[in-house]
């Protein structure tokens, strides 16, 4: 079992290598003015995910895809059902990182159900961890694609 400090430079380590790794193939790219009018297109025309609660309204419309949220608030408010939401509906795949044991898939099935989804596609399309230590959690997010 490595110790926290082998953990720490193994990490310090590869994120030193992965910085270096972007910034000499940013170099080589060439960069691109990006028009306003052409953003403003695709952000129109992008489709956004549906969570069906207010959270909708407070982001304009919806998530959207490939996007990152951050929900925060009292227990009981409704942040892992969103979330359980969120996973069913997305197009995408869906990395799931459970810090507290509490995904349940007979909820997501139930989710799926209300819907009219195919459960089992969306199962296979969730990627579920569930860490239990913050080395954990690093290491999962240590080894996931970019």
């Amino acid at each position: 079992m490595p110790t926290i400090d082998e953990i720490i430079e193994y990490l310090t380590r590869r994120k030193e290598k992965i910085l270096v790794e972007d910034f000499e193939n940013a170099e080589k790219k060439e960069l691109l003015e990006i028009s306003v009018e052409e953003k403003y297109k695709q952000e129109l025309s992008s489709k956004k995910i549906k969570t069906g609660t207010l959270l909708d309204d407070l982001i304009g419309g919806g998530l959207e895809p490939k996007s990152r949220l951050l929900l925060y608030g009292e227990y009981g408010s409704g942040k892992t059902q969103t979330c359980f939401t969120i996973a069913v509906l997305c197009p995408d795949h869906v990395i799931y990182i459970d810090t507290e044991g509490s995904f349940k898939a007979t909820r997501i099935k139930q989710i799926c159900d209300a819907r009219g989804i195919d459960y089992k596609a969306v199962f296979k399309k969730i990627h579920l961890f569930q860490p239990k230590s913050w080395i954990e959690q690093m290491l999962i997010l240590d080894k996931l694609p970019s």
